[in-house]
C-alpha cells in the first residue's frame, strides 16, 4: 500500500496565544478560522502536466467535490485507530508540511504497518504527484519489491 500526499486537516487543539512582542501590549489575535482554499492549480506546477490531464481536473473540480473538513479528518483519524495492515508494505509520501499535528499523523500512519517506510518530496507543498512524481514512483516501487520479496 502507498499512501500518497494525504489530506490533512489540523484537528488537534489550538495553539497557545502566543506571549507579547517586545514593544507590544497584547499577543497577535486570530480573526478568522475560515481556512484558505487553493487548488492544485495554486499549489502545484500543474502547467507540467498534459493538457488533457490538465482539462480533466478542471471537469472533476467544476462538480465541486466535497473538501476535507475537520470532521471528515476526525473520522478518518477515528478510523485509524483500529487498523492494522500487519507485515503488509506501506509507503507514506508526504511533504515537508510543518502544520501542527503534521508529524504525529504521519507516525500514526506509518505505525499501520510493521514493514512501513517514509518517503519525504521535500520541494512540494501539496501535490507530490505532480511536484516530484519520482518520490511517488520510488514509493511504488519500493512497496512492489517488498511485497514479490525482491
Amino acid at each position: 500500500m502507498v499512501i500518497v500526499d494525504h489530506a490533512f486537516v489540523d484537528i488537534g487543539s489550538r495553539a497557545a496565544a502566543p506571549a507579547s512582542a517586545p514593544g507590544l501590549d497584547s499577543p497577535p489575535e486570530l480573526i478568522s478560522q475560515t481556512p484558505i482554499v487553493l487548488s492544485v492549480e495554486e499549489t502545484s506546477d500543474f502547467g507540467k502536466l498534459p493538457a488533457h490531464s490538465r482539462e480533466l481536473h478542471r471537469w472533476a473540480a467544476s462538480l465541486h467535490p466535497v473538501p476535507a473538513s475537520v470532521e471528515t479528518a476526525r473520522d478518518c483519524v477515528a478510523q485509524l485507530q483500529d487498523a492494522r495492515l500487519g507485515n503488509l508494505p506501506l509507503a507514506v509520501v508526504g511533504t515537508a508540511n510543518d502544520t501542527p499535528g503534521y508529524s504525529q499523523l504521519q507516525t500514526r500512519l506509518l505505525a499501520l504497518s510493521r514493514q512501513s517506510r517514509q518517503f519525504v518530496a521535500e520541494k512540494s507543498f501539496h501535490s507530490v504527484e505532480i511536484d516530484q512524481p519520482e518520490v511517488v514512483i520510488e514509493a511504488i516501487r519500493q512497496v512492489f519489491r517488498e511485497a514479490s520479496g525482491r
